[in-house]
């Protein structure tokens, strides 16, 4: 059994010939981190550039996965909100259920009365 120091002392004396990573380095999550890394610093030009491309790129999406996530918490309680409106139940009921603020349920028109009960 190999242990840390061995592997990092390892990392240090071999990263730069390395094509692969060993199997013992994937067990430490710092040490499978060091290894990307290192690859990454053999990497021309146009890969760095491609990698950065769609780095970002996978960042804009989940931030507009996240986005579209909280738009549809909001759209989900001001519809419950305009629901309880509707039916009758107290302001302070409708902040504490939905977290919504007094101005915003206020302001809400609340659905016709069928659509209410459902």
């Amino acid at each position: 059994m190999t242990s840390i120091v061995e592997k990092w002392v390892y990392f240090i004396k071999n990263a730069g010939r390395l094509s692969l990573m060993p199997k013992s380095a994937e067990e430490v999550p710092e040490l499978k981190d060091a290894y990307a890394q290192a690859n990454r610093n053999t990497w021309s030009k146009n890969e760095l550039e491609l990698y950065d491309y769609w780095s970002l790129r996978d960042a804009a999406d989940r931030y507009g996965r996240e986005e579209q996530y909280d738009q549809g918490k909001l759209e989900g309680k001001t519809d419950v909100a305009r629901k309880l409106k509707a039916l009758g139940v107290g302001l302070d009921i409708i902040v504490q259920t939905t977290g919504l603020s007094r101005d915003d349920i206020a302001g809400l028109e609340t659905p016709p009365a069928d659509d209410a009960a459902r």
